[in-house]
């Protein structure tokens, strides 16, 4: 019986196990290859943005990083703390610092797909201590209720008969007005000296004579005038000169 070449793949009957010559050899060096090529850029991206982003004293108002939460709120990361978020990111999500990298112009962290732990800054609550409140002892008051229904009774009517008093002399007080206003309104309707004359030229500024004269020689520009400023007053005026 010929014994088959060492190199070779054999397989015996009932035997499950394979012997890996120049295969196995090739399936780690594409797996390594693969992986290489992934993660082969990591060196130079991080060194990219530790040259973007230098290490500043804590009082630079520019040490500070704007990141995104979930929700969109914007909360604030010392620079350190940042790098420290994205190298432990980078174990989990190297694309989230591929990402980080390519928008780097603004100084904000892109939103992961997941959100980060990290990333959550968890603020401690102060407890709000409770006072007690002490009770108070109601005192027992006395029936005395049929006399405080007359009372308050006996008020409103009070109080109606003041308030009707009150209006009736307002409205006394209102017509008064309203009588002197109409008597006033005749006066100036009818008054030699009227203070709506309107004179020409020097008169104006003369005497009480003046005015007087001048009053019954209207011109018909003055009375169309007249009835123009004031022509509630003076209906009765005719603007063709009447």
């Amino acid at each position: 019986m010929v014994q088959p070449p060492v190199s070779s793949v054999w397989r015996q009957p009932g035997d499950v196990s394979l012997s890996f010559g120049a295969d196995r050899s090739k399936l780690k060096r594409k797996t390594i290859e693969s992986v290489l090529l992934h993660y082969w850029l990591l060196p130079v991206f991080v060194l990219a943005y530790q040259l973007q982003y230098p290490r500043r004293p804590p009082s630079d108002p520019r040490a500070t990083i704007t990141t995104n939460k979930r929700n969109g709120d914007a909360f604030l990361i010392k620079r350190n703390a940042a790098r420290r978020v994205i190298n432990r990111s980078l174990m989990r999500n190297p694309d989230h610092f591929f990402i980080a990298i390519m928008s780097s112009s603004s100084n904000e962290l892109p939103r992961s797909p997941a959100p980060s732990p990290w990333l959550k800054v968890k603020k401690k609550k102060k407890k709000k201590k409770k006072k007690k409140k002490k009770k108070k002892k109601k005192k027992k008051k006395k029936k005395k209720k049929k006399k405080k229904k007359k009372k308050k009774k006996k008020k409103e009517e009070e109080r109606k008969r003041k308030r009707g008093m009150k209006n009736k002399k307002e409205e006394e007080k209102r017509e008064k007005n309203r009588k002197k206003e109409k008597l006033k309104m005749e006066k100036e309707d009818g008054a030699p000296f009227s203070r709506h004359a309107v004179t020409h030229g020097a008169q104006t500024h003369g005497t009480r004579m003046h005015r007087a004269q001048t009053h019954g020689a209207r011109t018909h520009r003055a009375q169309t005038h007249r009835a123009q400023t004031h022509g509630t007053r003076t209906h009765r005026v005719t603007l063709t000169g009447g």
